[in-house]
């Protein structure tokens, strides 16, 4: 006796893949194509786009030396015409101007500056 077994398979296959590229390298060319199809349909990733937007918006909130120099000559204008007395106020105002004067702001780094 023997142990084979007494049936037997039959294997069909489809052809419905033959078409389909299943290896190959894209050149210089196809990646730009698909990178400019890809923005130009604005399928951008929402995670990245927000990412960049977030960095924007925080360099733009940060104000200039000048910037705050400037909003300080305001309030004590605000508080001069006011007809504030209290001089305290005043004295704060001049004391947050000596400090901001004295205070040295860094420009913030592009990422070119690491290419120098």
């Amino acid at each position: 006796m023997t142990n084979e077994p007494s049936w037997c398979f039959t294997i069909t296959t489809l052809l419905i893949d033959d078409d389909v590229t299943t290896a190959g390298e894209y050149t210089d060319d196809d990646i730009v194509q698909n990178c400019v199809k890809t923005c130009t349909d604005g399928n951008d990733s929402e995670d990245e786009t927000d990412q960049f937007h977030n960095v924007e918006r925080e360099q733009e909130k940060i104000p200039k030396k000048q910037d705050a120099l400037n909003a300080l000559e305001t309030l004590h204008r605000f508080f001069e015409y006011a007809a504030i007395i209290d001089q305290t106020i005043f004295d704060k105002i001049y004391e947050l101007e000596k400090h901001t004067q004295n205070v040295e702001t860094e420009t913030p780094l592009k990422l070119t500056d690491f290419f120098h």
